[in-house]
């Protein structure tokens, strides 16, 4: 029997080419390096680019709510709802928004079985 989990082929970044290089580029501008969510899509590039581009328009759309409040309110849904990779990109660390660690214990409570 087998103990590794599930196994899905990707290119790595170093290997990257075209639109996928292009794509983790863009990524890694924000991030340091694309996300390992990104990386899944990398056997079909076009999606991945793709992806990427819709994070932006959603990022840009018009609101009544500052680029802060708007940051707070995907960071606290994305951590209530357990989606940790469908944050905001630039709001992945309590450091990148400038808060202490502590100031997200108010917000995130253990999920209810």
């Amino acid at each position: 029997m087998s103990t590794l989990g599930p196994w899905i082929e990707t290119v790595p970044w170093q290997s990257a080419d075209g639109t996928l290089e292009a794509a983790y580029r863009w990524q890694a501008e924000r991030l340091g390096e694309p996300a390992e969510f990104t990386m899944l899509g990398s056997l079909y590039p076009e999606l991945v680019m793709e992806r990427l581009r819709l994070y932006k328009v959603v990022e840009a759309t018009p609101s009544a709510l500052t680029p802060f409040e708007r940051l707070i309110a995907a960071y606290v849904t994305s951590t209530l709802n357990h989606t940790l990779t469908a944050r905001p990109a630039s709001s992945t660390s309590s450091w990148t928004l400038r808060l202490p660690p502590t100031c997200w214990t108010r917000f995130v409570r253990p999920r209810r079985p």
